[in-house]
């Protein structure tokens, strides 16, 4: 994750401006979904923690991750991984909780057909102004301050007790 600030920024620009033209997939490709940072993203509905009949274990499904169930996984996936690579500079499980939140929230507001490219759209738009508010630097310092971030940028479908969940 050698990227300057400068790199990593031009990166989320060209990813942003990717999703707006439409060309997405010149950048990211759909990946095997997303297991990581307390966030699982999946498209299979068997994945996810059900708290009556899982508990926690150190192989599977756990109560404490954020899950993202859409069709759109492995781009959504995808999305993630860009990330993690070309974007941040240093490990920011906020970061990957907020992204998860965003796309439940976006699924909430406005369903789960057709393109992906209004999902990726919505998150993105939403963590170039969190990064740039925590000018590039890791976001997991200060909870209140990224709690407080982060519920400007969700809409009243998100709780509060869901941002919490991540911090």
């Amino acid at each position: 994750m050698g990227f300057t600030k400068e790199q990593r920024e031009k990166n989320l620009i060209n990813l942003k401006n990717a999703i707006d033209l439409d060309k997405i997939d010149e950048i990211i490709r759909p990946t095997t979904e997303w297991g990581g940072a307390y966030v699982i993203v999946t498209s299979n509905e068997d994945d996810i923690f059900n708290p009556e009949t899982y508990e926690d274990d150190w192989h599977g499904r756990k109560s404490q991750d954020i899950y993202v169930l859409t069709k759109h996984a492995k781009i959504l996936s995808g999305l993630f991984y860009y990330v993690k690579e070309n974007v941040l500079g240093n490990r920011d499980n906020y970061l990957y909780g907020f992204m998860a939140l965003l796309a439940n929230d976006y699924l909430r507001l406005y369903g789960d057909d057709g393109d992906y490219s209004p999902l990726l759209r919505y998150i993105i738009d939403k963590i170039y102004g969190y990064v740039m508010y925590f000018d590039w630097e890791v976001s997991m310092r200060d909870s209140k301050e990224a709690f407080d971030v982060m519920r400007n940028y969700l809409s009243d479908k998100t709780t509060d007790e869901e941002i919490r969940m991540i911090l």
